[in-house]
């Protein structure tokens, strides 16, 4: 070991490159043990904490026992112990340094991208910190500074223990080759997958899907490595949890932090799949430490979302649901009816408004254009612009309605002519502002119904209106009040032969959705309602529009997946995050915060765009929800028991 010890070094200079063990921070900077002067380039700190370190091997050699000295236990070399503990050297030791935040990578500070590339660094590896099965690389966009965690000691904590009791890797291996100005990441996943990405010094030299390796998304995953089959893979760490999620790299363009967006990066909408959306896989892998069990494991006990007026106050930008949060709202006791309790929630959104906070409106709601949805909130007592018809367009940019962003998402796919099955003008009113006047609807320019829909399903019925509506290039499924099984069988028939006969290479016919919901609730059972069968105060269940498309789809094929425009969707929060210029609503996602009471739309969309959630239990989710609450990204950052109670 001490022979070791002489080779080893606490800091090695390889060109560009850095090579560590723990990590650089602030207060480490310059500083080595029992020196008073900090060193001011890396270059030089590196030679120092090397000839200390050997100056400790030397006074082990002389002063090799243990002895009281002091009233302390001494001996040659302990302050190089020291230095590899944890808190060591007062805590500016680089050996036993966690560079992680509660088990998630982060960001090097200004002062330690400024003082390596003082220093000509452009590179550092370390290991010490576990994370997942591959490597973790942290890009630095101001500097370009390249950080590389080379931990997989933890890849598979079930690998076989016959041989090897510490045997915590099993067959997890990653090759870390440095050529040149290139880093090459190769290796095995605990699955038996490979991967492999190509990182260079210089980042514009990088080629896609490589250049995402390093780049953090929304929901705070990095971007790790590059599988076989051309998705990346994205791991989020939080304590002793790690989540894994393989996905197209189109996917993860969408759902990068603003930081990393560039020309390269960006992602066509219209060469956007729901094939490749969809297609993530997500595992959730446990670290060393002690092991969660129950609610504790994902922090998801109400003492751990208390609301805190301070931290939410200081958000910019706060976006609210409609029912459950605004109105249709429930107390979960009697000190207040839910007609005061509506009131003060209304009270409370105004005083965010007067306060000069920006206040966005989104609904799953695709009855609703803008326009509708902006008279709806003044109706309701929201003082959201004067009673003007120019203070009410000026509005709709605080607004976000399913129909809106289904038309913003078709016009940035160059869709011309979508077969639109809906039941309200809403979604028609937005695709003409959107420019898309040559759709294919399910009721006339008045609302109405059109009776040729209405007729039975047989192969006559569904050729005519196919052969009728020949040039459409896309399904769009809002929520239709009258869905007939003509509407659901012509839409697959489209769908269908555009699959069947379209030549290699071509883009086959997609399917919109203006929600996923699978199901709403249509309001509460009286006080009197079927008292014997203790059926009052019950919510009355809808059909959702995701359960409407999902029929569509079926009659197809298992296969056929459609492109939800909603929430909790990446088109969405790609609509939020764009800006204003692009027709976007330039949201500072990380500034912004959404209050809902649903935990798969209202609280996803918050994790998915890393934004944080006031979850509120007016509407449709209770306590019990709560504690039986397993799934992290449904995980919010506060609960109140409604807005009226901040």
């Amino acid at each position: 070991m001490l022979d070791l010890l002489r080779v080893g070094q606490l800091a090695v200079i390889l060109g560009n490159a850095l090579f560590i063990h723990g990590g650089l921070y602030d207060d480490a900077l310059g500083a080595v043990p029992g020196e008073e002067l900090l060193k001011d380039t890396m270059n030089s700190w590196a030679a120092a904490l090397n000839e200390w370190k050997d100056a400790q091997l030397r006074d082990f050699e002389l002063r090799p026992f243990w002895r009281q000295e002091d009233g302390a236990y001494r001996r040659g070399g302990d302050l190089l112990i020291d230095y590899g503990s944890p808190g060591g050297a007062d805590n500016k030791t680089i050996v036993y340094h966690n560079p992680f935040n509660n088990g998630n990578p982060a960001q090097r500070s200004a002062s330690v991208e400024d003082f390596l590339a003082k220093s000509g660094i452009r590179r550092v590896f370390s290991g010490h910190q576990p994370h997942g099965e591959s490597p973790t690389v942290v890009r630095h966009v101001r500097s370009g500074l390249l950080v590389i965690t080379a931990d997989t000691s933890y890849s598979n904590m079930s690998a076989l223990k016959l041989f090897n009791q510490a045997n915590n890797r099993g067959e997890v291996v990653t090759s870390v080759r440095v050529t040149g100005e290139e880093v090459h990441l190769e290796g095995i996943l605990r699955d038996g997958s490979k991967h492999k990405c190509t990182l260079h010094c210089d980042p514009t030299k990088d080629e896609m899907p490589d250049a995402l390796v390093g780049c953090q998304l929304n929901d705070g995953s990095w971007v790790k490595t590059v599988l076989d089959d051309g998705r990346v893979l994205a791991a989020l760490g939080k304590r002793f949890q790690v989540s894994v999620q393989a996905m197209h790299p189109g996917k993860a363009c969408l759902m990068l932090k603003s930081v990393y967006c560039e020309e390269k990066l960006s992602v066509s909408l219209k060469n956007l799949s729901a094939e490749w959306l969809l297609e993530s896989e997500l595992e959730v892998q446990l670290c060393p430490g002690p092991e969660p069990s129950g609610s504790e494991g994902i922090e998801n006990s109400y003492s751990a979302t208390q609301f805190k007026r301070e931290e939410f106050d200081s958000a910019e930008t706060y976006i609210f649901d409609g029912h459950g949060t605004l109105w249709g709202v429930r107390g979960q006791s009697q000190s207040m009816s839910n007609m005061d309790l509506e009131r003060q929630v209304v009270d409370n959104v105004n005083q965010l408004i007067l306060a000069g906070k920006r206040v966005i409106f989104a609904t799953n709601d695709s009855n609703y254009s803008r326009r509708m949805y902006v008279d709806r909130l003044l109706k309701h007592g929201i003082q959201l612009c004067a009673d003007d018809t120019h203070s009410k367009k000026q509005a709709r940019q605080k607004v976000v309605t399913a129909s809106f962003t289904c038309a913003w998402f078709l016009k940035k796919a160059l869709i011309r002519k979508p077969f639109v099955i809906c039941s309200h003008m809403g979604l028609l009113e937005e695709l003409k502002e959107a420019g898309i006047t040559d759709y294919v609807a399910t009721i006339d320019e008045d609302g109405h119904p059109k009776p040729e829909y209405s007729k039975p399903v047989t192969k006559d019925n569904v050729t005519e209106l196919v052969h009728r509506s020949k040039d459409v290039d896309a399904i769009v499924v809002g929520w239709d009040q009258q869905l007939t099984a003509l509407k659901v069988a012509v839409a697959a028939a489209f769908l269908k032969f555009s699959r069947e006969c379209a030549e290699e290479g071509q883009n086959v016919m997609q399917i919109v959705q203006c929600s996923s919901d699978h199901a709403g609730v249509l309001g509460v059972t009286s006080e009197d309602f079927l008292p014997g069968r203790n059926w009052c105060n019950r919510s009355i269940p809808a059909v959702g529009n995701g359960t409407m498309c999902q029929m569509i789809c079926s009659s197809v094929g298992a296969d056929i997946q459609a492109i939800d425009v909603g929430k909790p969707s990446e088109v969405l929060i790609e609509a939020l995050r764009r800006p204003v210029e692009e027709e976007g609503y330039g949201v500072e996602l990380d500034k912004a915060v959404i209050v809902g009471d649903t935990l798969n739309t209202d609280i996803e969309l918050a994790v998915r765009s890393g934004m944080r959630s006031l979850l509120v239990l007016s509407g449709v989710t209770n306590r019990s929800h709560l504690d039986q609450l397993r799934d992290t990204t449904r995980l919010p950052t506060w609960v109140a028991e409604s807005f009226a109670h901040i």
